[in-house]
């Protein structure tokens, strides 16, 4: 009987410690997808640490404002686990931050022109020198144009296309 409950008691461990990892895993892929989408944090190189109902932010960060933005996303995207941010800022990154900074207006603006001709619901985001499209486009020429028109843009390195075609 000892053996059934020590059994019974290690199965249960096991399978709390299993949903609890899950549940981890989901909260860092939660949060590095909110940042992958979020604009103006400069260049940063982090770690994403979840523990039963800790989130821990590791890892270097061009400024205070991306460091603190960074916890309030974290945060809010944890959904209650206490967030600790241990980011650091790295003076290095700064002068990337100022590029990136300099690539958002040029999305931004190759965006507006292509707007004033063309209607499309399109959001970009950039990682790095990587802008991502996502939303559509109403034909498969202006989505061309626009993917084209991003790829223009000084500085961006690759444009990841998401754009769908949709006949309005």
């Amino acid at each position: 009987m000892i053996r059934t409950i020590f059994a019974v008691t290690l199965t249960v461990l096991f399978l709390i410690s299993v949903a609890s990892a899950a549940g981890a895993d989901t909260t860092r892929g939660r949060i590095s997808a909110a940042l992958d989408s979020e604009t103006g944090l400069g260049k940063y190189e982090i770690d994403i640490e979840g523990r039963a109902g800790l989130v821990t932010l590791t890892g270097e960060v061009a400024s205070a404002e991306a460091k603190s933005r960074i916890g309030e996303i974290a945060t809010r995207v944890a959904k209650g686990d206490e967030v600790r941010n241990l980011l650091t800022i790295n003076e290095a990154f700064a002068s990337a931050a100022n590029k990136s900074s300099a690539l958002e207006h040029g999305v931004s603006q190759a965006l507006a022109d292509l707007r004033s001709t063309t209607v499309f619901k399109v959001s970009a985001s950039i990682r790095g020198e990587t802008v991502t499209l996502n939303g559509d486009a109403a034909t498969p020429e202006e989505l061309a144009r626009i993917v084209n028109a991003i790829q223009s843009v000084p500085g961006v390195k690759s444009v990841t296309n998401n754009l769908i075609v949709v006949a309005r």
